[in-house]
């Protein structure tokens, strides 16, 4: 063989080990991110679906309305509904409701809730009627205690987890 083909052939061999590292390399890093903190665990489910478990489950739904821009958005999912005492908490106790406020179902959400800023939080019944709501981040303990007042000031019983 020519040592020009001997080469290409080299080369080629090359590029392709390359590349079968470089995707075993990518292959780790995903799970790392797999194993990052879970969040609450909020229903993907149309909102119609999400009130009839609600109503099923004889449980009050937790919406956070919120959209891609917002910063203090952004926030509340990274320090707070990743929180493991607010996660467990509002998965027993909760339909949890996650929407888009810009997108489908959700600008039908900022209308009905008349959302003017964001994050918007609702503590609704399961037909969808607002026990609370609020516009705006808060820290853990303010939204654990809001979550938890809630439930207390309509009578709903909780488990409780500490």
């Amino acid at each position: 063989m020519k040592p020009t083909i001997q080469y290409f052939i080299l080369a080629l061999f090359s590029v392709f080990l390359i590349g079968i590292l470089g995707c075993k390399g990518s292959k780790k890093k995903s799970k790392t991110k797999s194993n990052a903190k879970s969040s609450i665990q909020f229903s993907k489910a149309r909102w119609s679906v999400v009130r009839g478990l609600a109503q099923k489950e004889n449980k009050p739904i937790f919406i956070d309305i919120y959209t891609d821009w917002c910063a203090p958005c952004k926030i509340m999912d990274r320090e707070v509904f990743r929180d493991p005492e607010i996660k467990r908490f509002m998965d027993a106790n909760f339909i949890n409701y996650k929407v888009n406020g810009e997108k489908g179902e959700g600008k039908l959400m900022v209308l009905n809730y008349g959302v003017s800023s964001y994050p918007f939080l609702a503590f609704v019944d399961p037909q969808g009627d607002a026990y609370s709501a609020q516009a705006g981040s808060m820290s853990k303990s303010q939204f654990l205690s809001k979550a938890k007042s809630m439930l207390r000031e309509h009578q709903i019983r909780y488990p409780s987890i500490d």
